[in-house]
């Protein structure tokens, strides 16, 4: 958690004006958002020693997908485990999961701004 008590979340998107606005909403809601434009990048943020407490994740995009991601969390990875995961794509929902970490929402892309903040807030409030 960021030194000044907010929950972080990590966004997560190969598109930089979905991860602009979904920052700025996240922002204006009082939570520490960083963002990455694909999964390698987000891999190296979860691993770090400030873990987000929510990630919001796309699953198509260069470099590391959302898919491989999911994919590495099912075979075990503590680090993606230890992170409650979003999901928001064009593509259908995958599967929940019943761990502290994994994927326990999917939104489609256009999202509900609504849906969306009223699901952070009960996982993260």
């Amino acid at each position: 958690m960021p030194e000044n008590g907010r929950r972080a979340i990590l966004v997560v998107d190969d598109d930089s004006d979905i991860r602009a606005i979904l920052g700025a909403v996240l922002e204006a809601e009082g939570y520490h958002v960083s963002e990455a434009p694909n999964g390698e990048i987000a891999l190296r943020v979860v691993r770090n020693a400030h873990k987000p407490d929510l990630m919001l994740l796309d699953l198509m995009m260069p470099v590391l997908s959302g898919f491989e991601l999911l994919e590495m969390a099912a075979d075990g990875d503590p680090d993606l485990n230890a992170v409650p995961i979003f999901v928001i794509s064009a593509f259908g929902e995958p599967p929940t999961a019943k761990g502290p970490g994994g994927v326990k929402r999917a939104f489609r892309k256009p999202i509900d701004m609504g849906t969306l903040l009223t699901a952070v807030h009960q996982q993260l409030d």
